[in-house]
């Protein structure tokens, strides 16, 4: 059997791009995990392979090597890593393009 492409998406760090090549590659039987909340874990999965029995690659913020997801299916890691300092500039600039947040951040910065 071959194993699961298990995606571990750190932000700001191109997941977004292989998410869309995992989307392409594999179709129907890819699996995004959205959100932020608890790892996805082997109990997880296996609901997941209830609908999908022909799963092959799973992606998310909640895939995380530290869970049992080896014991549903042989599961092969993968992630993508970013110098620290550019990922953290990035994320900022991020959070700054959403942010609702009217002061100027020197400002803020400045009156903390």
């Amino acid at each position: 059997m071959r194993p699961i492409i298990a995606f571990a998406h750190i932000p700001k760090t191109a997941g977004i791009t292989l998410v869309s090549i995992l989307r392409r590659s594999y179709s129907w039987r890819h699996f995004d995990r959205p959100g932020f909340y608890r790892p996805l874990t082997a109990r997880d999965l296996k609901q997941i392979r209830k609908v999908d029995r022909g799963l092959a690659s799973i992606a998310g913020h909640t895939i995380q090597p530290h869970t049992n997801l080896h014991q549903q299916l042989p599961v092969r890691y993968y992630t993508f890593l970013r110098d620290p300092a550019k990922r953290l500039i990035s994320e900022f600039k991020f959070y700054l393009r959403r942010s609702t947040y009217d002061e100027n951040v020197h400002e803020h910065l400045e009156a903390s």
